[in-house]
């Protein structure tokens, strides 16, 4: 079962049971949803598609550590996501699976001034 799929099934079950024993009403539970999806989406508009310049020379300072760790940790959750796409292709096609590199970071992200 995927990521996603669990924590929406586990929010489910959570939010369907504070309905049912009275702790809110459904349509507490769907604002709730809709105000945290919109918190979600903005705060990721703003940190990964239009970042402020002032923001960017603050996160992306030229090879700091925090840097080097998020590429590093995003680069193996990707490999690993492709590593789990290809076996799960390969087990349904009976195929030997291949293996391909993980996407890099742009290089631009650790030069930025």
């Amino acid at each position: 079962m995927p990521l996603a799929t669990a924590i929406g099934a586990l929010v489910f079950v959570l939010s369907a049971n504070r309905v049912a024993f009275g702790g809110h009403y459904f349509s507490d539970t769907l604002l709730s949803w809709g105000i945290t999806m919109l918190v979600i989406i903005g705060v990721y508009h703003y940190l990964y598609q239009r970042t402020p310049n002032w923001l960017s020379r603050i996160i992306w300072k030229p090879r700091s550590p925090t840097v080097a760790t998020g590429c590093a940790l995003r680069s193996a959750v990707q490999h690993a996501g492709a590593l789990a796409a290809q076996r799960a292709s390969s087990a349904s096609s009976n195929k030997q699976p291949k293996t391909k590199k993980a996407p890099q970071p742009p290089a631009e992200l650790f030069y930025m001034t």
